[in-house]
């Protein structure tokens, strides 16, 4: 195995081994060390905690107040505690947007799970209403 001595300009290295090349990257560890995962605090509530949100405006509180509401109110009575209404939005919205789904097919969707689950359900009826769930203060989807 050999590995180039031009290291020193990058933090790269490329090392042969039997007319293979593999390129390593050596800032990797450093990286991983950096990274912290917190299991006891869901993103939902980092957000909603770390938003700098004005409220000046009494309807941008009371926004506030519903996003913050739909975090602890749960799809239907009886589900599982993490199933909430805005984790389940929001879950949706981003299996919608990595999926490529149109805003008429994501409307079907929801009106098929609406079905599907019982009928105390808290889930929205169509795109528009799924967005207001997430997007009250002005977040893009």
């Amino acid at each position: 195995m050999v590995q180039n001595e031009d290291t020193e300009d990058n933090d790269m290295s490329v090392e042969e081994d039997n007319d293979t090349f593999v390129e390593q990257d050596n800032d990797m560890p450093g990286m991983m060390e950096d990274t912290q995962f917190d299991d006891d605090e869901d993103d939902i509530s980092r957000l909603l905690r770390d938003g700098e949100v004005d409220f000046t405006d009494i309807r941008m509180f009371g926004k506030f107040q519903k996003m913050h509401e739909d975090r602890t109110t749960p799809l239907f009575s009886g589900c599982k505690e993490k199933h909430t209404k805005l984790h389940t939005v929001l879950t949706l919205l981003q299996m919608k947007a990595s999926n490529g789904w149109s805003d008429k097919s994501f409307t079907e969707l929801l009106g098929f799970l609406r079905e599907l689950l019982p009928e105390d359900n808290v889930l929205p009826e169509n795109t528009y209403y799924a967005k207001k769930v997430i997007c009250p203060l002005g977040l893009e989807v």
